[in-house]
């Protein structure tokens, strides 16, 4: 939930702002909220009975799930995908890579593309 807050959403927050992009702070900040509510030493660490640790497990999967709908939408807008994500059907498909770590980077990237959607 940590990385995720701090090599996608921060900085893909910070550049959607200064894009002119809808304000994800206010989803960001209670992303890290809901993480640093479950950091308690004997909830983490699993020193707590089961059901709690169970507990904080299931908050945590919950918080790396709405962090990942952030940054998916966050991502989408960057890449100039309208906002009621309605896409018409096109043979044609844009593709943008995001690059989260803070070096400069020249890998291949590879991905399946169906040519055949249905």
């Amino acid at each position: 939930a940590e990385t995720l807050l701090l090599a996608w959403l921060e900085p893909f927050t910070v550049l959607a702002r200064a894009a002119g992009l809808a304000d994800e702070r206010p989803s960001l900040r209670q992303t890290w909220r809901r993480v640093i509510a479950r950091q308690a030493h004997d909830s983490i660490c699993g020193c707590s009975i089961d059901a709690v640790m169970r507990q904080v497990l299931g908050d945590l999967e919950d918080v790396v799930d709405f962090a990942r709908a952030t940054r998916a939408r966050l991502l989408e807008r960057l890449a100039g995908a309208p906002t009621d994500r309605v896409v018409s059907f096109t043979a044609a498909q844009d593709i943008a890579v995001f690059n989260p770590s803070p070096h400069t980077r020249s890998d291949v990237v590879r991905l399946a593309i169906d040519v055949h959607p249905s």
